[in-house]
C-alpha cells in the first residue's frame, strides 16, 4: 500500500485457516480482499489474473514453490518474490505466558527461531532451545532479539539490529524485500524520438 499499489489480493492457502488477528491486521493495512483457496484454485486464479493483466508482483510468503514458480509458463513474465530465510530470532523467556508462540511461528515460517532463558522448556518443541547465558544471548551478530520490556535498558543488549518485546511477535521484518520489487513504471529521458 505504501508503495502505491492500487490493487492487492491476499490469498490464504486452505491449510492456513482463518485467524481473526491476521485478518484484522490485513484490514488495518488496507488489504480489503482476502480469499481462502485450495492450491488448484490459487493456480487458476493466478492464471486468469495474468491473462487479464501481466503487470503485477506475486509475494510468495509461504512454501508455494511447488505450485507454480518455475513450472508454469503462464507466469514467465510475472515478478515473483519468495520469502527467504530471515535472520535468526532469539527469544529470552523468563516470565510465564509472556510470548505468543503461535503468532511468532505463523508470521515467521522461514526464520530460524531460538529460545533462551530459564523458562525455555515452556516454548513449543519446534523452537530450538539454547542453554546460553544472558550475555551470550546479547552477543549474537546479525540476529533479531525478543526480550521483555523490563530488559530493554540492559547495557548488554546490542545498539544495532532489531529488538522486540512481547506483543510485537506479529510484526513482519523482511529486510530482503526491497521497495523496487513494486515499481512497475519508469521514465526515459532521451535525445531521440524512439520512445515518444
Amino acid at each position: 500500500m505504501t508503495a502505491g499499489i492500487p490493487k492487492i489480493l491476499v490469498v490464504l492457502r486452505q491449510q492456513a485457516g482463518w485467524d481473526a488477528l491476521l485478518l484484522t491486521s490485513l484490514e488495518l493495512c488496507g488489504a480489503e480482499v482476502v480469499c481462502h483457496m485450495d492450491d488448484p484454485t490459487i493456480l487458476d486464479t493466478l492464471r486468469r489474473m495474468t491473462e487479464l493483466d501481466a503487470n503485477g508482483t506475486i509475494l510468495a510468503l509461504d512454501d508455494v514453490d511447488t505450485l507454480f514458480l518455475d513450472a508454469e509458463p503462464a507466469f514467465a513474465g510475472v515478478d515473483v518474490w519468495r520469502l527467504q530465510a530471515g535472520l535468526p530470532i532469539r527469544i529470552w523467556h523468563e516470565t510465564p505466558d509472556e510470548w505468543e508462540w503461535n503468532v511468532l511461528l505463523r508470521n515467521h515460517p522461514a526464520t530460524p527461531l531460538e529460545v533462551w532463558g530459564p523458562l525455555q522448556d515452556q516454548a513449543p518443541n519446534s523452537i530450538q532451545p539454547n542453554s546460553g547465558t544472558w550475555d551470550q544471548f546479547c552477543r549474537g551478530s546479525r540476529v533479531t532479539l525478543g526480550v521483555g520490556s523490563h530488559l530493554l535498558s540492559d547495557t548488554a543488549l546490542p545498539s544495532t539490529g532489531l529488538i522486540f518485546t512481547p506483543g510485537q511477535e506479529g510484526c513482519w521484518f523482511w529486510p530482503n524485500l526491497p521497495a523496487d520489487v513494486f515499481y512497475l513504471h519508469g521514465m526515459v529521458l532521451a535525445c531521440s524520438n524512439a520512445y515518444s
